[in-house]
C-alpha cells in the first residue's frame, strides 16, 4: 500500500531550510504544507478562518470546534472553548444537531476525522478549519489556552519541520516520534475510510 502523504514527507523537511520570517511567507508554506497533503480526498468542505474566529468570538452555541489531536498535543494549547475528541466521543450523538468544524495542526488528520463523521456516523454538519487549521488559526494572531482555559504561550506542531509555521511569539514542541506516529495514522486512515 502507498502512503497516502507521501508528497508531503518531501515537502515537509525543506521548511527545515528556510526560515519563513513573515506571517505571508509562513501562510504560504503552511498553504503548501497543506496542499502536499491532499485534504480534498476527504470530501469535507472547508469553513473559513474568519468566519469560525468570528462565531467563537460571538460565543455561536449552534457551532462545536473539535481538537481531533491526541491528548499529548492538545495538553500544550488548543482553541478555547474547543472540545476534545474524548469529549466528543464520551457522548455519541449528542451534537448531531450542531455545526462541527474539526481541526488538527494543518488540517490532515481533523479532515480525515470529519470525513469518518459524515460518511460512518451520520454527522452531516462537518467542516474541516482551513487554511492551515490551528497553526493557521495562531498565524491570525489568535489567542491559545490550555485545556482548563488558561491562557498558553505554545503550540504542539506535530513534527519539529512545522515549527516555523506557527504564530509569532509561540513556543513550538513536537514529538520525537512524528514520522512513526504519521505513519501509523496514515494506515488508520486508509483502513477507516477506504482510501
Amino acid at each position: 500500500m502507498q502512503p497516502l502523504i507521501k508528497d508531503a514527507k518531501f515537502y515537509w523537511p525543506l521548511l527545515l531550510l528556510r526560515e519563513m520570517s513573515t506571517v505571508e511567507e509562513r501562510r504560504k508554506g503552511l498553504q503548501g504544507v497543506a496542499e502536499s497533503l491532499n485534504t480534498a480526498r476527504f470530501g469535507v468542505p472547508e469553513a473559513p478562518l474568519a468566519e469560525i474566529i468570528s462565531r467563537l468570538e460571538a460565543k455561536d452555541s449552534s457551532l462545536i470546534v473539535l481538537d481531533t489531536r491526541s491528548e499529548e498535543e492538545r495538553s500544550v494549547s488548543t482553541i478555547p472553548g474547543s472540545l476534545s475528541k474524548a469529549e466528543f466521543e464520551a457522548t455519541p450523538g449528542a451534537f448531531k444537531d450542531k455545526e462541527i468544524v474539526t481541526f488538527c495542526t494543518v488540517g490532515y488528520l481533523a479532515g480525515a476525522y470529519a470525513c469518518d463523521l459524515r460518511r460512518n456516523k451520520g454527522y452531516e454538519h462537518v467542516r474541516n478549519l482551513g487554511e492551515g487549521s490551528l497553526l493557521g488559526y495562531t498565524l491570525a494572531g489568535r489567542p491559545l489556552a490550555k485545556p482548563d482555559g488558561t491562557p498558553a504561550t505554545a503550540v504542539h506542531t506535530f513534527m519539529a519541520g512545522l515549527a516555523g509555521l506557527a504564530g509569532d511569539g509561540l513556543e513550538t514542541v513536537a514529538f520525537e516520534d512524528a514520522d512513526a506516529r504519521l505513519a501509523a495514522a496514515d494506515t488508520h486512515i486508509a483502513a477507516t475510510l477506504s482510501l
